[in-house]
């Protein structure tokens, strides 16, 4: 079943909040600007979470389905940030960045 798009804006916007603090202290280090740096984690998201939400087949059990989606949206995130990152930081920052918006955007939209 296909999410509205309500429901995946929602959850969108709210990955770009937790997303951004991790991404923004490594945008920082690499020496990009507040605006470029919300453009940069703006459009590596804009690849990623539709692609997620409407494109990777859903199936059970749901731990399972998630774990291998959040595996391969932090490959690609990796692979887009590496050209200002190099690998191991891009890898790095991916990492953290998706742990943080997948454990805090489940505890909080279970919340609302």
């Amino acid at each position: 079943m296909t999410p509205p798009f309500g429901e995946w804006l929602r959850a969108f916007g709210l990955t770009l909040v937790l997303e951004a603090p991790v991404y923004a202290l490594f945008l920082r280090a690499a020496g990009f600007g507040p605006t470029g740096g919300v453009l940069v984690i703006v459009a590596v998201n804009l690849v990623t979470h539709p692609a997620l939400w409407y494109i990777y087949p859903r199936f059970s059990p749901y731990w399972a389905w998630l774990l291998l989606g959040e595996g391969l949206v932090v490959l690609v995130e990796a692979a887009l940030l590496s050209r200002w990152f190099g690998t191991r930081r891009a890898l790095l920052g991916a990492l953290l960045a998706n742990i943080s918006s997948t454990v805090l955007g489940l505890m909080v939209l279970r919340l609302l």
